[in-house]
């Protein structure tokens, strides 16, 4: 039997199940993000979605 994971889930399920838990943000990886190098970060509450190269993700990320 396959294994099925939500990495097989459509995006718009996958962003709805994060949603309902306890996540707050969604890092959005695709082929067309990592030939730019800037990467989609999406506020699952808002909605409000920002591109930033993965530098700057790493920088959110890094306590000072």
């Amino acid at each position: 039997m396959a294994e099925y994971t939500i990495k097989d889930w459509p995006l718009r399920r996958q962003l709805s199940f994060a949603g309902a838990g306890s996540y707050t943000h969604a890092l959005i990886v695709g082929k067309k993000e990592v030939s730019t190098g800037v990467y989609t970060l999406k506020e699952l509450k808002s909605g409000l979605q920002v591109e930033k190269s993965l530098q700057e993700i790493l920088d959110m990320l890094t306590p000072p």
